[in-house]
C-alpha cells in the first residue's frame, strides 16, 4: 500500500515541514489522514529504505511516536484501534 500525500504547512507561526499522509485502512476501506512532521521528501527516501531493504520502521522515523509510526505501517489511525478494542472488551 503507497501511501499518498497532500502538503500541510501547519498554523503555529513558523514553518514546521509537514505533510498529510492518507492511507486506506485494510479493516474497513476508509481513507485515513495524519499529519506527518517532516518533508515529503524525507519521507518517501526513508519509506523507501523501510520498504524495500527491510530496516525497521523505529530506526527509519525514530522521532515518530509509535501511533504514527503504525499508521504508516498498517493504514490505521489510533480512534479505529481505539474502536477496535473497545469493542473487543465491551463484547467480553
Amino acid at each position: 500500500m503507497e501511501p499518498s500525500w497532500a502538503p500541510w504547512s501547519g498554523c503555529s507561526g513558523r514553518h514546521i515541514p509537514m505533510f498529510r499522509l492518507k492511507m486506506i485502512s485494510p479493516l474497513n476501506g476508509v481513507t485515513y489522514e495524519m499529519d506527518i512532521p517532516m518533508e515529503k521528501k524525507e519521507f518517501d527516501r526513508r519509506f523507501i529504505k523501510w520498504r524495500d531493504e527491510g530496516t525497521l520502521l523505529q530506526d527509519e522515523f525514530p522521532e515518530l511516536d509509535s501511533e504514527t509510526r503504525e499508521f504508516i505501517l498498517t493504514g490505521i489511525p489510533p480512534e479505529e484501534w481505539d474502536r477496535i478494542f473497545l469493542d473487543k472488551v465491551e463484547s467480553d
